[in-house]
């Protein structure tokens, strides 16, 4: 698992209730997390799934599956790139 910077996993989705069950997200092998990205309590992210910079995610990220925006949304992996960062 990759956690970016700055990146924060919650596990109280009732701040202010005592009585509220803590319960973090769970992060899959693979995953990765990019920075200023939000999981909110009870999330499950799937492997090898991809969860952007500033993300904000409120559901379960299905495996190798983009997560992006505020709330996040699903998109597809996009290809992976070939070759060097030759330009």
């Amino acid at each position: 698992m990759f956690l970016g910077p700055h990146a924060a996993l919650t596990n109280d989705p009732y701040p202010l209730r005592e009585e509220a069950p803590l319960e973090g997200p769970t992060i899959e092998d693979d995953a990765s997390i990019g920075a200023n990205a939000t999981i909110l309590p009870g999330v499950h992210v799937g492997e090898r799934a991809f969860v952007a910079a500033n993300a904000v995610v409120t559901e379960d990220v299905p495996p190798e599956t983009l997560a992006v925006g505020a709330p996040a949304e699903h998109q597809p992996l996009p290809e992976r790139l070939q070759g060097g960062n030759d330009a």
